[in-house]
């Protein structure tokens, strides 16, 4: 499965996101990274780090993002979620 899973417990409800990364949604719409980098006005080499993690997109190439998957792709998606600690 290309989905991440993550269950959150608040008191005794779970809820399961699901998030979507953009290399997901790539694969799934069969897109090239030529295609994604000319609909968001980058270069390829940029689309390239943006899936390998080795740069983030700024705030108007993420607009284009999710305008471009339908809000499947979301900003948030480009930051890893950590587990809340609980702060004594």
């Amino acid at each position: 499965m290309s989905f991440w899973y993550y269950i959150l417990t608040l008191n005794t409800i779970s809820l399961i996101l699901i998030v979507m990364r953009l290399a997901d949604y790539m694969k799934r719409n069969d897109w090239a990274r030529s295609f994604v980098a000319w609909k968001l006005g980058v270069s390829e080499p940029a689309v390239t780090r943006y899936l390998n993690g080795d740069r983030l997109p700024n705030a108007e190439v993420m607009v284009k993002i999710y305008e471009l998957t339908k809000g499947n792709v979301q900003p948030n998606d480009f930051y890893p979620l950590r587990p809340k600690r609980d702060v004594q």
